[in-house]
């Protein structure tokens, strides 16, 4: 129903989820937040053309790409001090 009504007006959509699989078939771009207080510390670009095929398995590339660049950010364990991510 998002990508039905997404398609028709292309309002700008701010989705908030749990979800990497959700995340990455309606998104566009994927922020990151670190735990409280909150500040991005990832901003990906999702590199998939429109339309999306709801078929999972074209995210799962970019899902493994992620868990390997950035695997504390994906497991829920990255915290304030991570080196990984400096600025979060």
């Amino acid at each position: 129903m998002l990508l039905k009504l997404w398609a028709e007006s292309q309002p700008t959509v701010l989705f908030v989820t749990h979800s990497l699989n959700e995340a990455l078939l309606l998104a566009d771009r994927v922020l990151f937040l670190s735990p409280r207080p909150a500040k991005v510390i990832l901003d990906y670009r999702v590199p998939l053309q429109r339309p999306r095929p709801l078929n999972t398995s074209a995210l799962q590339p970019l899902q493994a790409e992620l868990l390997q660049q950035h695997p504390a950010l994906l497991s829920g364990l990255l915290d304030r001090t991570s080196e990984e991510f400096p600025h979060a």
